[in-house]
């Protein structure tokens, strides 16, 4: 009897990607032919060659944090169903399903479920062994192959008033302490020296099992060897509860590599985010990390256009980028997403000022921006120190916006 042959499409974040490790176990489990992985990532296109017209089963793990992202999503599900096979069946999973359904339900029929519902696929697979009996992979494939990945929490403590990713999510469900430094020196006997921690939001890794970020890190600092250890998803408010540990790693030039997402500089505007924090502070603390350890990559996200946000409270922001001089800086237009608290603010701006924006961003952080999304028709995104188009929805939107852009950049 041949085997079902399946695709993995990826449109989402590393984080899922080990989720999907997961499922590929699971499916070779279960008798199924894994075909070529399609990695579009989130802001890019899939390629039509690269969908499988021979595969019985192609699973979508989409991404919905942003309108862009949500439009490459809904892109490359549409692009799917033109080109498998009549018999074969689509399942999309990822943040998508969650947070926007109605829009995906509108052109898709077929099985999907969020980050939590995996578990779904024993049943719509009729599977013999069951999702839930393959362990949670270390390997990401967003990752280099001697890069050992923990995924020490789930979901998010947070209430962010312009995020709705903790729909998809769910609320923080922290690894046990012991299980993740378990983990840990496993990847150390196997011969690792290269760690990532990561999580929805890991820097609210043991706030629901009272325990914290910083006494992982200092178990693990206790650890013997040469090993670097990298750190995602860190919010600015939560940095002062593990700074100490990271202080010590960053003495030890243990870590290579830190994520805090600051969104914005502004007090108020951080109010009406829902992150209050003292951001005198956590400057601070950043300009004192890179002074243990110069060659640390600090790495923030902004958030361009919030409501009711000022130029001159935007330039508080792209300040504080400059005076710690993040090396890689995620520049996203404001999103208006489904059932998000700021979208009852005021003072909304016009698409236009966003734009104009996320223009200046590029303009005054230069090459140190790695990302830029400007929500719209469609959805925009642009990446690397040319602006390069990832994503589009129609040749001529991304033309006419990408030109622009380059025009005001003085961008070849």
């Amino acid at each position: 009897m041949n085997k079902k042959r399946v695709q993995i499409i990826m449109k989402s974040c590393n984080r899922r990607d080990l989720e999907m490790e997961q499922v590929r176990q699971y499916l070779e489990g279960n008798g199924y032919e894994l075909s070529s992985n399609a990695e579009a990532r989130q802001f890019e296109t899939l390629d039509d060659e690269k969908v499988d017209t021979n595969a019985d089963l192609i699973i979508l793990s989409t991404c919905a944090f942003s309108s862009v992202t949500e439009e490459s999503s809904l892109h490359d599900l549409q692009l799917i169903q033109s080109k498998k096979k009549p018999t074969a069946e689509i399942i999309v999973c990822g943040c998508l399903p969650e947070i926007n359904p109605e829009r995906l339900n509108a052109m898709f029929g077929g099985a999907s479920f969020g980050p939590r519902g995996y578990d779904k696929l024993d049943t719509i697979l009729n599977a013999e062994t069951r999702y839930q009996d393959y362990r949670h992979s270390n390997r990401a494939a967003s990752y280099a192959e001697d890069v050992f990945t923990i995924q020490i929490e789930q979901g998010c403590p947070c209430n962010c008033s312009y995020c709705a990713i903790k729909h998809s999510v769910g609320s923080l469900v922290s690894l046990p302490l012991e299980e993740a430094v378990a983990q840990f020196k496993n990847g150390l006997d196997k011969g690792y020296s290269r760690f990532v921690l990561m999580g929805d939001c890991s820097g609210g890794y043991g706030l629901d099992i009272g325990e914290s970020l910083g006494t992982l890190l200092k178990r693990i600092a206790a650890f013997n060897g040469d090993f670097t250890v990298s750190l995602t998803d860190i919010a600015s408010f939560h940095l002062q509860h593990c700074f100490e540990e990271i202080k010590l790693m960053c003495a030890q030039r243990r870590m290579p590599s830190l994520y805090v997402a600051v969104q914005s500089a502004n007090n108020r505007i951080l109010g009406l985010m829902k992150r209050q924090c003292d951001m005198s502070k956590v400057r601070e603390m950043l300009l004192e990390l890179k002074t243990l350890h110069p060659h640390i990559e600090l790495v923030t996200s902004i958030i361009a256009g919030f409501p009711s946000e000022t130029l001159e409270e935007f330039e508080e922001t792209l300040e504080f980028c400059n005076a710690i001089s993040f090396n890689t800086i995620y520049c996203h237009g404001y999103s208006a997403r489904p059932n998000i608290v700021s979208e009852s603010l005021p003072g909304k701006l016009a698409a236009s000022e966003i734009e104009k924006r996320c223009i200046i961003a590029k303009g005054r952080l230069g090459s140190k921006i790695a990302l830029v999304t400007i929500p719209g028709k469609g959805g925009t995104a642009y990446a690397g120190s040319r602006f390069k188009a990832l994503y589009k929805r129609t040749t001529h939107k991304m033309s006419h916006l990408s030109w622009k852009i380059k025009e005001a950049l003085s961008l070849s």
